[in-house]
């Protein structure tokens, strides 16, 4: 690419073009990459620590969500069909699992 500039006479001004757009080029690759990359991983992991125990209780609660899986399918699929069968469902699991109650 810098031939063809070079034979136009005109080495000078794209000369110039070709390096600032390498040296450009270099600064986004071994400076601001790993600059992005350390803020994000830093970021990432203060997030895993505040959101850690959350995610436990979540985790603790899918084993007794399994529960009301087809008791809330059954109740969606005797009205309903298609896509909108599925969507019951979803609010049928919700309300199941946010009024649970013992049996």
């Amino acid at each position: 690419m810098v031939s063809v500039f070079g034979f136009n006479n005109l080495g000078g001004k794209a000369g110039y073009a070709v390096l600032r757009t390498i040296a450009a080029l270099l600064f986004i690759w071994f400076i601001l990459n790993p600059l992005f990359k350390w803020m994000i991983a830093k970021w990432v992991k203060r997030k895993k620590e505040q959101e850690q125990k959350g995610l436990t209780e979540i985790l603790s609660l899918l084993p007794e969500l399994k529960n009301y899986l087809q008791p809330a399918y059954e109740m969606a699929k005797q009205k309903h069909s298609g896509m909108v069968r599925y969507q019951v469902f979803v609010m049928n699991l919700i309300t199941l699992a946010l009024f649970k109650h013992d049996e």
